[in-house]
């Protein structure tokens, strides 16, 4: 591959003391050839022999091309790799402050082209001077031949710089810019995509900006003449004034604002704290009422289960004291577990013991085992593994929750399995039913308050759920559900177990 730059265009693209190609061009060309692994040979030539490559085509890449639409027909440019400006250059202490100025003015352009067509149709100047080098025009203008050159303003400034000029500065807003490319013939578009993924891959890597770094931000200061200082002073204090009337209109508006929403937010803090008053004294109410209801209902409770005992003492065979002594004792377990849950919906810290929580699922499965053959429904309970749980007793009414949600709503699956799996310390407990398989979309939801999946059936008030989740809560232990298969569903609670017992 034949690659070929302008051999005295510093810092772009130049030959260096050493014989080398070198400049901010040619270092970025060399790193896209090593990442696209792209085999070439690179040379230094004169602009006038790159003007007949570009009408040839005898080339397969030319580095630090301006882009141009004429050339479209002839080239295909590369994603650009620099801008280059070009400046307006005079003399330390020249009237002049820009083109504009009404003085008669010599001009210095390079080569024609751009700066000249830019200088026929914008400036009315009295005197034109076409030089083929930017170093020729900058001594000119140390010579005081002419009053002033438009130069590129990255290599003006660099020459300025290696050949130690502080008489030369320039002036002014930039006056034009231009995209500086690779360049390759028309039609290889192959080429073009590998050089145009380089460049994306240099951008990305920040190895463009680190060469960039070494040749084109050293040279990129803007010098000022003093009278383009008072103008740009005084333009900076008028925006100064205008932003400070600005900031004072607007801190008077903001101080309003904020006094506004001052008296908006004591208001609404005064709202929430009427409002939090009146839930605190509604769970009080909530739980003197439970109290009552608990005291008065155990004590006959009580007395119907011990005088039950009583009777099952002298006759232990009879059935329907037997009856009586099972539901008294059922009804004494509703009561605490009616205060357990009023705890639980506050708040508050349950008390726990240590439970077997096989001996929990088979009593939670014999209570249930009536109510699943009444339902046309298998009810079964897997090997449990006979682990201890810290619990309240109150954690077998998820478990009863599961079944009866499943006896009522998926009796059409035919059966409810209960099952366990035991992962270090923690338990998993899953009820499945194969009746109608919950949409994913409600998993979260039916666990909120007054949430059924089928609105239309609505039985309830929607709480079974809500209440399990909050029973899970005060154990520290998570429930869920999940999709059973072919169909169905199988919810679960997880939670951690003493292992060793």
């Amino acid at each position: 591959m034949r690659v070929y730059h302008h051999a005295d265009y510093p810092p772009v693209e130049f030959i260096n003391g050493v014989g080398e190609s070198d400049g901010f061009d040619v270092q970025v060309f060399k790193a896209i050839a090593e990442i696209s692994q792209l085999n070439y040979t690179m040379s230094g030539v004169s602009w006038d022999s790159l003007q007949k490559m570009i009408y040839t085509g005898d080339f397969d890449v030319l580095t630090g091309i301006y882009y141009r639409v004429s050339n479209k027909t002839r080239l295909n440019f590369s994603i650009p790799l620099l801008t280059i400006t070009y400046s307006l250059f005079v003399p330390e202490g020249s009237p002049i402050s820009d083109l504009h100025d009404s003085v008669s003015k010599r001009v210095i352009i390079v080569g024609g082209g751009v700066s000249s067509k830019l200088v026929d149709d914008l400036y009315a100047v009295s005197d034109i001077r076409i030089v083929d080098d930017f170093k020729d025009a900058i001594n000119l203008l140390q010579e005081r031949e002419y009053d002033c050159a438009i130069l590129p303003t990255l290599q003006a400034q660099y020459y300025i710089k290696q050949a130690d000029i502080n008489d030369i500065i320039s002036i002014g807003p930039e006056l034009l810019s231009r995209n500086l490319c690779f360049v390759v013939p028309a039609g290889d578009s192959l080429l073009l995509q590998k050089i145009d993924l380089g460049i994306q891959k240099l951008r990305a890597s920040g190895e463009l900006n680190s060469i960039a770094k070494i040749w084109v931000s050293p040279y990129q200061e803007t010098f000022f003449s003093w009278t383009s200082v008072k103008k740009y002073l005084f333009g900076l204090i008028v925006i100064l004034l205008l932003g400070g009337v600005g900031i004072i209109i607007w801190t008077t508006s903001l101080k309003r604002a904020v006094i506004t929403r001052t008296r908006e937010l004591h208001h609404e803090i005064r709202q929430r704290q009427l409002i939090s008053d009146q839930l605190a004294e509604s769970s009080e109410l909530k739980a003197l009422l439970i109290d009552i209801i608990t005291h008065d209902l155990k004590n006959p409770a009580a007395v119907i289960s011990g005088l039950a005992d009583m009777m099952l003492a002298e006759n232990p065979d009879n059935e329907m004291t037997a009856v009586v002594k099972r539901s008294s004792s059922d009804l004494l377990a509703v009561i605490d577990n009616a205060t357990t849950l009023s705890n639980v919906e506050l708040g508050e810290e349950i008390r726990k013991q240590p439970l077997s929580i096989r001996t929990l699922l088979e009593d939670v499965v014999r209570d249930f085992q009536n109510s699943a053959q009444k339902a046309n429904m298998i009810l079964s309970l897997e090997p449990v593994p006979d682990v201890i749980i810290q619990a309240n007793p109150i954690i077998s009414e998820i478990f009863k929750n599961y079944l009866s949600n499943a006896i009522k709503y998926a009796s059409s699956g035919g059966k409810i399995t209960i099952g366990s799996t035991l992962q270090d310390q923690d338990l998993t407990i899953t009820v499945s039913d194969f009746g109608e398989t919950i949409p994913t979309a409600m998993y979260e939801k039916i666990f909120e308050r007054s949430f059924q999946v089928n609105q239309k059936t609505r039985t309830g008030r929607g709480l079974g759920l809500a209440i399990v989740k909050r029973i899970a809560s005060a154990h520290n232990a998570k429930v869920g559900v999940r999709a059973n298969s072919p169909q169905g569903n199988i919810f679960y609670l997880t939670l951690s177990c003493d292992v060793q017992n």
